[in-house]
């Protein structure tokens, strides 16, 4: 079954810091007004709504969004591991080290706080993510490609500066082997399931640092497993 990893944008949608940023458009053809076809102009944010941190986001000369390759989004081992974070909390090695597996290509953290989208707190009161998991991660894990969250950012609003270091340790193109590119704000079912394959599809636009995605699963219900097993 595929399943949607993703939030689909808005006209009102969560950023960090705010909780109500706005989606800019304006129809430019208009089939009741006599146009031939109907036609949008629409401006947004290239880190609205789950998107993809790329190098370029915090290194100049960093590499852009439109200059990975396609297969570079195709991950076919992944693993999501559940963590239980408050308000501000910052996740730390320790709270994950023993779960992870190896040879994995993407790991999805999975707290509920998809549940909080919409909320003041879903904005300003994130958790995010110790600077010391992306060295790890990246020393210790070189498969890993990409990691995903299922809240606003990896840099909780609440600690800025700690976030802005944990973006440049994760995305930094000269420390520990190759940078991990960070899908933020996405939708991770809490359903009992396997994911088997992420496939992550960004605008492509070249002049951009990030862009925003459409992320999709393809998952195994846990009946599925039984089968196998039987």
């Amino acid at each position: 079954m595929i399943i949607l990893l993703s939030h689909p944008i808005s006209m009102v949608n969560p950023a960090y810091g705010n909780p109500t940023k706005t989606l800019d458009w304006k129809q430019t053809k208009s089939i009741p007004k006599g146009d031939s076809c109907n036609s949008y102009s629409i401006v947004i944010e290239n880190h609205i709504g789950t998107h993809v941190d790329a190098p370029a986001h915090f290194f100049e000369g960093g590499r852009k969004i439109a200059e990975y390759e396609p297969a570079y989004w195709h991950f076919k081992n992944v693993q999501i591991i559940d963590v239980a974070l408050e308000e501000g909390q910052l996740l730390s090695k320790i709270e994950i080290e023993h779960e992870v597996k190896a040879d994995i290509e993407i790991l999805l953290l999975r707290s509920g706080w998809s549940k909080k989208r919409g909320e003041l707190s879903y904005s300003n009161c994130n958790p995010g993510i110790l600077p010391e998991v992306a060295t790890w991660l990246r020393t210790d894990y070189p498969n890993v490609r990409c990691l995903g969250m299922d809240w606003i950012s990896v840099s909780s609003y609440m600690h800025r500066d700690i976030g802005r270091q944990a973006h440049c340790a994760f995305l930094n193109p000269d420390e520990h082997g190759e940078p991990i590119l960070l899908l933020e704000d996405m939708f991770i079912p809490l359903d009992n399931y396997k994911l088997v394959e992420v496939l992550v599809a960004p605008f492509m636009i070249d002049c951009i640092d990030s862009a925003p995605v459409t992320v999709y699963g393809i998952r195994r219900d846990s009946d599925d497993d039984k089968k196998e097993d039987s």
